[in-house]
């Protein structure tokens, strides 16, 4: 998730618009699936099941924010991702 926010703000700096992290997890799929249409692979559908995943968890977290929720441990989550 946090790779999302990262490359979030690196495409708007680029676009030159604010775009989400629930944008970010939506074009990737996209990516995914114009490359699926192209050359199919096992990796293609592996990956955008995954972007979904991200895409839900992003979700999640945002109305877990808004009923003024906390969200899980920062820094365990970010060594999680490192892992991945």
């Amino acid at each position: 998730i946090h790779n999302m926010r990262r490359t979030a703000q690196i495409w708007s700096g680029i676009l030159g618009i604010d775009v989400t992290e629930e944008e970010v997890a939506l074009c990737m799929i996209g990516v995914k699936l114009a490359r699926e249409s192209f050359r199919p692979q096992r990796d293609n559908l592996v990956d955008i099941s995954g972007y979904g995943l991200v895409y839900e968890q992003i979700l999640r977290g945002r109305e877990t924010l808004k009923r003024g929720g906390v969200l899980p441990n920062v820094d365990r989550q970010r060594e999680i991702e490192d892992v991945g």
